[in-house]
């Protein structure tokens, strides 16, 4: 299992080219084709996107602590914090991806 298993383990174990689910290199390739921006890395975008669920999360939490989140499950989501802040983090120290 990868670590965006982890994130979305709802694509754990799914064989995504059968399902026509584009890789990531694809995606990335259609999407900086559509801008006209030039291939480039990715983790800043990636990293990103986890420090925003992170802060997400971080607010879900509070809420669930505050007794004001409409969800009974809203603090397990909201103790998902550390894993997206530590998933940007490695991220953005991982290696080049560039598409």
């Amino acid at each position: 299992m990868t670590f965006a298993d982890y994130l979305m383990p709802g694509l754990a174990g799914i064989d995504r080219r059968a399902l026509g689910i584009p890789t990531i290199e694809a995606q990335a390739s259609r999407y900086f084709s559509a801008t006209g921006l030039p291939p480039r890395d990715l983790r800043f975008y990636q990293g990103f996107a986890m420090f925003r669920q992170a802060a997400m999360s971080a607010g879900l939490k509070r809420r669930a602590e505050l007794g004001t989140a409409v969800n009974e499950t809203a603090l397990i989501f909201g103790n998902t914090l550390d894993v997206f802040a530590r998933a940007g983090l490695q991220t953005l120290e991982g290696a080049t991806q560039e598409f």
